[in-house]
């Protein structure tokens, strides 16, 4: 399953940072996870896992690729740990959904210019 994953997720979300904070000391071992689904409903894309962690409920139980518990998150825990967390260490932004432009390879150097 998991060398097709990119069939049923075409943006493959993994956990790769988690910053250390009273809320998330438990999160440990979902380091390298990939998020399969979030309160029963799948998650594909990047923005659709804005979306979701947007919406109203009561707690987020994050299901992710393979065996094991799935992470579970109170939101009102969030909400009340997102400036502490922003403050120590300096997140300006917390999220970055627009595609990055991707770099141009350098011009070669035309045959006619003297270098």
């Amino acid at each position: 399953m998991i060398d097709q994953i990119y069939l049923e997720h075409p943006d493959v979300i993994v956990l790769t940072n988690i910053l250390p904070d009273p809320i998330n000391t438990y999160l440990a071992p979902y380091r390298g996870g990939i998020v399969d689904s979030i309160n029963g409903k799948k998650i594909h894309t990047l923005d659709e896992l804005s979306q979701t962690l947007a919406e109203p409920a009561e707690r987020f139980v994050i299901d992710m690729i393979g065996d094991g518990p799935p992470l579970v998150l109170d939101p009102k825990q969030i909400e009340a740990a997102r400036e502490r967390i922003q403050q120590r260490y300096n997140v300006v932004r917390e999220q970055n959904l627009q595609e990055q432009p991707t770099a141009k390879p350098p011009e070669a150097p035309d045959s006619k210019t003297k270098i």
